[in-house]
C-alpha cells in the first residue's frame, strides 16, 4: 500500500504552479532537487521557504512532511533522514479519473526534467526521453509501473506518469541504474518479450509449486475483519513478529525484501489488499509489524462507478468500510477525528489516533493503522 496518502499550499508553491512558462521553472534534477527543494536541506531551511507542513507523519520509520499544491489535486512531500535532512522529494497526483487527470496535467509544465518529462507524460515518451531503465517494477494488480533511474523514480498509471520521486544517490552504484537508449530497447523487444514470457512461465510454475496458501485456505483466520485503530486489522496486529503474523493470518500472497528493514508482506482478499510493514527497533530485536495498510484494489474510476460498500469486508467498529460514502463515514465516526481537505473543500483523508481513513472521489478507499500517538 505503497502511500499511499492536504490542505492549503504555501503561497510560494501556489505562485509557482499557477504561472505558465514555456521552460520548466523548477526542473526535476535526479538525485539533487525537485520543485526547488534540494536533497540534503534542513528542516529549518524548508520551513523558512515553504512554511509549516500541512501533515507530518511517519512512514516506514521515516518522518514525512506533506504540502498541498493550491487548486491542484497534487501532493508534494518530503522524507527526512535521521540527521534531519531531506533524503527524498515526492510529487504525486491524487486519484482522480484518468481523463480528467490528463487534462489537468497539461498545465503542469513548471515541474519537469531537463528532457521535458512532466506529470501526464505518456510512458512511451518517458522512456524515449530518459532511456530504458535497467530496473522496472510492474504491478498488474494496481496497473502501475515504476521506472527506476539513478536518483529518480517515475511511476506510471493508465499509461501516464503520475508520480515523481527524487532521492539521494549517496552510497548508490550508478552502474546498477544504467539505462539503454529507447531505440535499442525497441529493437530488442521481441527477444526480451520472449525471455520475459519464459521467465513468467517459470515463475508461474514455481509459484504454483511453492506458493503460500491462499486466503481462502485460511478463511477461519480472516473471519474477523475488523479495522482497529492503533491495534490491527483482522488477525493482524501491530508489533507481531513475522512468525506470529503467519501463524495468525496464514502465509501472504506476496513478500518483498523479506528479512530486511521495512520488508513488506501482502495479503490479497477479493478486491481488497492488506500490506504489512515491519521495522526493527534494535539489532537484537526481531522485525515487528509497524504499519498496516488496507486498500481497495480497484482503480478510482471502477470504485466510483460501483461505489458499493464491501459486505462483510474490512470494517471499523463504527461501521465504516471500503466503499462507504465520505459523508456517511463522517457521520459514523463522530468526534475525535480531523479532516484533511483539498482547496476545493472536499475531504481526502480522515485522521484519528492510530488510524487514517483514505478517501477518493467521495468514497472510502483505504485504512492505515499505526501506533496511537
Amino acid at each position: 500500500m505503497i502511500k499511499r496518502y492536504i490542505q492549503t499550499a504555501a503561497l510560494v508553491l501556489a505562485y509557482i504552479l499557477s504561472t505558465a512558462v514555456s521552460a520548466p521553472a523548477n526542473p526535476i534534477v535526479p538525485g539533487k532537487s525537485l520543485h526547488n527543494v534540494k536533497i540534503g536541506e534542513t528542516k529549518a531551511e524548508i520551513k523558512q521557504r515553504l512554511g509549516t507542513p500541512h501533515k507530518i507523519m511517519t512512514i516506514a520509520n521515516s518522518e514525512c512532511w506533506e504540502y498541498a499544491l493550491a487548486d491542484r489535486n497534487i501532493i508534494y512531500s518530503l522524507q527526512w533522514n535521521k540527521a534531519g535532512r531531506v533524503q527524498s522529494i515526492n510529487l504525486l497526483a491524487l486519484s482522480i479519473p484518468p481523463n480528467q487527470r490528463v487534462r489537468s496535467w497539461v498545465r503542469e509544465t513548471n515541474t519537469a526534467t531537463a528532457q521535458g518529462v512532466t506529470l501526464g507524460t505518456p510512458e512511451s515518451t518517458v522512456i524515449a526521453k530518459l532511456g530504458n531503465p535497467k530496473m522496472k517494477d510492474i504491478s498488474t494488480k494496481t496497473n502501475t509501473t515504476t521506472l527506476k533511474y539513478y536518483g529518480l523514480e517515475v511511476a506510471v498509471e493508465d499509461g501516464y506518469a503520475f508520480y515523481f520521486r527524487v532521492f539521494s544517490t549517496e552510497n548508490l552504484n550508478p552502474a546498477a541504474f544504467k539505462t539503454t537508449p529507447a531505440a535499442s530497447a525497441n529493437k530488442a523487444k521481441p527477444a526480451a518479450a520472449s525471455g520475459a514470457k519464459a521467465k513468467s512461465t517459470t515463475a508461474s510454475a514455481s509459484k504454483s509449486k511453492n506458493s503460500a496458501p491462499s486466503v481462502q485456505a485460511n478463511a477461519s483466520a480472516w473471519s474477523n475483519m475488523t479495522v482497529r485503530a492503533g491495534d490491527g486489522v483482522g488477525p493482524i496486529r501491530l508489533k507481531q513478529t513475522r512468525e506470529e503474523l503467519i501463524r495468525a493470518a496464514g502465509k501472504p500472497s506476496e513478500i518483498k525484501d523479506d528479512g530486511k528493514p521495512n520488508c513488506k508482506y501482502v495479503y490479497r482478499i477479493g478486491t481488497s489488499e492488506v500490506s504489512v510493514y515491519f521495522i526493527r527497533s534494535s539489532s537484537k530485536e526481531p522485525l515487528r509489524v509497524s504499519l498496516i495498510f488496507v486498500k481497495d484494489r480497484r482503480n478510482s474510476s471502477q470504485a466510483s462507478k460501483s461505489a458499493a460498500e464491501v459486505p462483510g469486508g474490512f470494517t471499523t467498529p463504527e461501521g465504516v468500510t471500503l466503499g462507504t460514502p465520505v459523508d456517511k463515514a463522517v457521520a459514523k465516526l463522530g468526534k475525535g477525528y480531523t479532516y484533511a481537505k483539498l482547496p476545493s473543500g472536499s475531504i481526502y483523508r480522515i485522521d484519528g489516533s492510530g488510524i487514517q481513513v483514505e478517501v477518493s472521489l467521495g468514497f472510502v478507499r483505504g485504512f492505515m493503522i499505526e501506533k496511537k500517538k
